[in-house]
């Protein structure tokens, strides 16, 4: 079984140094597959942090505002998850640090990704599925996104 990524800045074999969001507010199908990208980059010897998994309407418009993210997000619905590098947080390539690289392997590898230069964004289906995705009532929306991850295997 696949380990899932801390829950809090008391779970994590290291101190971050931002903020900790909560990966059990993820799709239960989503949560295996952030704690084995997260994982994954703590065994290539990376510092990551889960930055932010759901998120309110009220967020997502802040974040819209600052023109850092979507009113529609999929972290409105616990499908998408960021994590970033506790040591550099965005700043990796100013340090030649090779994190959002590995990240971004690990993201096609295992779930999916977003918007091209959103280098923490991962996401439990494909771009082109958003539509059918948030066209479904939440009460079926987590097995949509098993069958999408499914076909990662």
């Amino acid at each position: 079984m696949t380990q899932l990524a801390p829950r809090t800045k008391a779970d994590y074999p290291y101190v971050p140094k931002v903020r900790v969001d909560d990966p059990a507010l993820l799709l239960p199908s989503f949560q295996p597959v952030v704690g084995k990208v997260f994982w994954r980059l703590v065994e290539l010897g990376f510092v990551p942090v889960v930055f932010d998994t759901l998120r309110t309407p009220a967020e997502a418009l802040k974040n819209v505002q600052k023109g850092t993210g979507s009113k529609n997000s999929l972290h409105l619905h616990g499908a998408a998850c960021d994590l970033v590098c506790s040591d550099h947080l965005w700043s990796c390539r100013e340090h030649k640090c090779k994190f959002y690289d590995h990240l971004r392997e690990l993201w096609l590898e295992h779930a999916y990704i977003g918007p091209l230069g959103d280098y923490p964004h991962g996401q439990a289906l494909p771009v082109s599925q958003q539509a059918n995705f948030r066209a479904l009532p939440p009460a079926q929306r987590d097995a949509f996104v098993k069958v999408w991850l499914a076909k990662k295997r």
